[in-house]
């Protein structure tokens, strides 16, 4: 190697020499082909004459060097203002210096300074790259926040629970560069999971299942209320590897975090799999978490809302149920020959699934029905008015309660749903015989109270309507003067207090034994008013219906 070359070695080269040193600050100057100076500005200014050792030499053998050309220009050139050529970080605080010039006074000094100076430059560049570091972080970050805040508008502005979750599980799997995700959500029972939102391969074989609470991955955590972050799901003893078996999908890696709206846990958000082969990371999970809050939180106004929504949809269809149901209830009864008449209804809401009629029909004679419709709201109050217009045709045909009957069950099992039925008692009083012809389809039985004090359940005839082809009874009875007739509803003989205890059919009995020589006015009011004392700041639970018949004392 020529005099006059000038090399720079890396830290494993100058190592030895700094540890024998002890310095912490120094500078390294070469001259002619095997001389070297060590120059330590924090000791005194000693200079120390070396040999290079067998290991420098191998290294410089193997170029593990840098020729001076490689100097960035600004340094080079800062350099040359003091004669020196090169100098490089060999560790976070030490320096090689190489020059042409022979060390003396002015170059030490020169030397010391040179170090100091390349100390700052180095300094400066850390703090550059650190800098640079946290810039990209925050870059990061905000992108991140930005990418949080969008999907917060996003999921907020959903009115529907299931477009919502679609949504929520999409922008996860975006956030997280994901390749599936899923939602579970808890039943109303509460102790089970049930996968409301899967996507991503084989998504459709995982959206049937239900999980139970404590089990597996996304049991535990929506147990605990705890996330689970696994980079290696085959390496992990909590990860059950059965749904891949089943359904032929390979998770690598796994995030599930539980779904927390304030105490309550909702359900969790599962991710698998980043895109980009790697595994998630404990900023993937901090982030997801963040996420979390924002669905849960989103879930649960969604859910606010659309019960609002509800309440206000429900509310509209009983005041139009209520206008209906006051057009189908009479508003004043007919004086019917050899019988008193009273009647009243009592809705438990703005509407009732209630309703009673009194039919002028051919030959003189009088048909009483007392109906219960299944259900409350809008399609209970529309059936109940096709049935009143289907009765009041019927009636006109024919007097032949077991015919009419039959035919107004085979027209509600057309006209309906399995769910939809309707509890009627038909009667037909002549009064020029005095008889009463019934048949009971399911209601409530009425009785009738006889002068004597007897009591005859009228309870007779067949099932409800609307479910089953059935053959009905008729049953007909001879009425006897000051024989009264209850008929009712079961929100009446239901009527529950606070302690959960029913008015109870024989507490009706006996309170109209109890005032049975008062006037139909005088006995309905009587009844109102212990039904109502018995629930006491209870509401009614269903709706109520009475109607009252006395016979009098002669026919015509």
């Amino acid at each position: 190697m020529k005099a006059n070359d000038y090399y720079v070695l890396f830290e494993d080269s100058f190592r030895s020499w700094k540890e024998s040193s002890g310095s912490e600050v120094g500078a390294l100057i070469k001259y002619g082909d095997d001389k070297w100076i060590m120059v330590f500005p924090q000791s005194a200014r000693k200079t120390i004459s070396v040999t290079l050792s067998d290991v420098a030499l191998q290294q410089l053998a193997e170029k593990k060097i840098l020729p001076l050309s490689s100097l960035p220009p600004e340094l080079r050139q800062l350099l040359e203002t003091y004669r020196f050529e090169w100098v490089l970080s060999v560790g976070q605080k030490d320096f090689l210096i190489l020059g042409k010039n022979s060390i003396n006074e002015i170059a030490f000094l020169l030397l010391e300074l040179c170090t100091r100076v390349f100390e700052l430059l180095i300094r400066n560049k850390k703090l550059e790259e650190d800098l640079k570091r946290k810039s990209r972080e925050m870059e990061d970050l905000l992108e991140k926040t930005s990418a949080l805040h969008e999907i917060s508008r996003s999921i907020e502005s959903l009115t529907s629970l299931d477009n919502l979750l679609q949504d929520i599980v999409q922008k996860a799997m975006h956030l997280m560069n994901a390749e599936s995700g899923s939602l579970l959500l808890f039943t109303e029972e509460g102790d089970e999971l049930e996968f409301k939102v899967a996507l991503g391969p084989k998504s459709g074989t995982v959206k049937p299942f239900r999980i139970k609470l404590g089990q597996g991955i996304s049991g535990w955590v929506a147990e605990h209320g705890e996330p689970i972050l696994i980079k290696d799901a085959y390496s992990d003893p909590r990860f059950d590897p059965s749904f891949d078996k089943r359904s032929g999908y390979r998770t690598r890696s796994f995030l599930c975090v539980p779904l927390r709206y304030k105490e309550r846990i909702l359900g969790v958000i599962t991710i698998l799999n980043r895109l980009n082969m790697e595994p998630f990371s404990e900023k993937d999970l901090e982030l997801l978490l963040t996420f979390s809050t924002q669905a849960a939180l989103a879930i649960e106004n969604t859910r606010l809302l659309q019960e609002a929504i509800e309440k206000e949809r429900l509310k509209a269809d009983i005041k139009i149920a209520s206008e209906i149901q006051k057009l189908l209830i009479p508003t004043e009864l007919p004086s019917v020959a050899g019988l008193e008449v009273d009647a009243t209804y009592i809705p438990c809401k703005e509407m009732s699934g209630d309703f009673y009629d009194v039919i002028s029909i051919k030959g003189g004679k009088w048909a009483f029905l007392m109906a219960d419709v299944s259900g409350k709201s809008i399609p209970a109050a529309m059936l109940m008015s096709n049935f009143q217009a289907s009765v009041r045709t019927i009636f006109q045909f024919s007097d032949d309660l077991a015919w009419i009957m039959e035919n107004l069950n085979r027209m509600i099992m057309r006209q309906t749903t399995s769910d939809r039925y309707i509890t009627v008692f038909a009667a037909i009083y002549d009064p020029a015989t005095g008889t009463l012809d019934y048949v009971n389809a399911g209601h409530n039985p009425p009785f009738i109270l006889s002068e004597s004090g007897e009591i005859v359940l009228l309870n007779k005839g067949g099932i409800f309507l609307g479910v089953l082809p059935w053959e009905y009874e008729k049953i007909r009875l001879q009425l006897k003067t000051n024989d009264l007739i209850i008929i009712y509803t079961d929100g009446l003989v239901e009527a529950m207090n606070e302690k959960e205890e029913e008015f109870e059919l024989k507490n009706l009995q006996k309170l109209v034994r109890a005032n049975r020589k008062q006037t139909l006015k005088e006995l309905k009011e009587t009844i109102i008013h212990a039904v109502r004392a018995h629930v006491g700041s209870q509401l009614l639970d269903d709706d109520f219906t009475l109607m009252l018949l006395r016979k009098t004392d002669a026919n015509l």
